[in-house]
This record gives structure tokens, sequence and C-alpha cells, in this order.
């Protein structure tokens, strides 16, 4: 869920070493450190499995006490280490060194690989994070400030707070359906921005011919159409 596309939470080798670290922790549950985690692990999930929707961020409760089990792995397999070749000090040190860098080198390029070349540029990424909004927003931050902005966005107000943290001295009104009354008509005498995103971008044509000689624009990713604008001055 959360535009994961089905792929597991953990990478392949941290999931070994978690797995292999709650056995260790159910096989030591006296001890208080492993009865600890097993808990953690528990509770921690529960506040996922006891809502609709079973989400990713929902489980970050459970995320230390999943990175402390595979901690425990890497430590059982770094006692044997030294135990098994105690009278090669050379030998035990770089053995020890080695296990805790491919382990931790692979699970970070996994993940950071994972997030940066894959979920960044994935379409549930792009609509969770608003990037048409952001694209929209960098765009009227382009004109002049004092550029006034008719607004027509189905899914955001003008007024939602990535608009207004990004720029929010630009002064504009609603006109979308959803948070405002739907009008064309031009009534500030200064410059003015007519933006729509879809559904609304079928408006700009009509825009365009009450009010000849703007500038007309529009950005597209990936061949769909974010917004359009019809600029004023």
């Amino acid at each position: 869920s959360d535009g994961f596309g089905g792929k597991p939470l953990l990478d392949p080798l941290t999931g070994v070493l978690f797995a292999s670290g709650m056995f260790i922790s159910l096989w030591r549950w006296r001890e208080e450190r492993h009865f600890i985690l097993i808990v953690g692990v528990l509770i921690g999930l529960l506040s996922s499995a006891l809502t609709i929707g079973a989400e990713y961020r929902r489980m970050i409760v459970v995320l230390p006490f999943t990175m402390a089990a595979a901690g425990f792995s890497l430590d059982f397999l770094w006692r044997k280490i030294e135990a098994s070749s105690a009278s090669l000090v050379k030998v035990r040190t770089i053995g020890l060194a080695g296990v805790v860098v491919l382990a931790l080198g692979y699970a970070a390029f996994s993940n950071i690989n994972y997030y940066f070349t894959e979920i960044a540029r994935r379409p549930s990424t792009v609509w969770v994070f608003s990037a048409d909004l952001v694209k929209a927003t960098e765009y009227l931050g382009s004109l002049d400030e004092s550029t006034y902005v008719y607004y027509f966005g189905g899914r955001w107000a003008y007024n939602y707070e990535t608009r207004r943290f990004l720029l929010p001295r630009m002064a504009g009104e609603d006109r979308s359906r959803e948070f405002g009354r739907f009008s064309l008509e031009r009534t500030e005498k200064g410059p003015v921005v007519y933006l729509f995103f879809p559904p609304y971008d079928q408006y700009a044509d009509e825009v365009r011919r009450a009010n000849p000689g703007g500038e007309y624009f529009e950005y597209r990713q990936d061949g769909k159409l974010f917004f359009n604008a019809y600029y004023i001055r």
C-alpha cells in the first residue's frame, strides 16, 4: 500500500537478519532485551493490523525494534566469527569489519536506490506529493508578484497549504466549483492569470477567445497534462 507496488517493506538482507533476530529473541525470550523486542514488534504491528488499510506509515512504531532484531543477528554472527578465529587477530578483525560493512552497505544501497530511482518516479508518488500543484506554484512564482490568480482546481483549494507555503504573497481567488464560485469573467484591472487543473483545462480556449493577446502556457510530464494557464499582462 501507499504506492510501494507490492515490494516487501525490508530489503532481502535486512529481512533475513530481522527474521533471524526474531528467532533468536523468541528462543531467548526470558532475557529482558529479547522480551522487550518481541513485545515492541507485536505492539507496533497492531497500529496497522487493527486499522482499515494496512499502510506502511502506520508501522513506524515498529521500525526501531525491527532494526534492533536485525542488529541482534549481526551481533550473533559477530560473536561466532570472534570465537572461531580467536587465534588469528587480523583475520578476525577483517572478517568482522567485512561482515558489517557488506551488510550495511548493501542495505543502504538497496534502499536508497529503490527510493530515488523507483518510488520517486512513480505516478502514485507524484500524486501523493502534489507534484502538479508544486509545478503550477513554481509557474506562478515566475510571474509578476502583482498578478492576480483565478484558480480552477478540483483537488486542492487555492489556499491549500502547499501553495501558501511556497507562494504566500500572491493574491487570488478560488473559482472551482468544489471550493468557490465558478466564473470565467475577468474582474481585476491589473495583470491576471487563469490557472486550470484538469478537468478545468478545457476552459482555457474559451478564456483565450474572450481575452486575446495573452500568453498561453501548459506543463506536461510523461505526456500527461499537469496544468495549463493563460496570463494577461
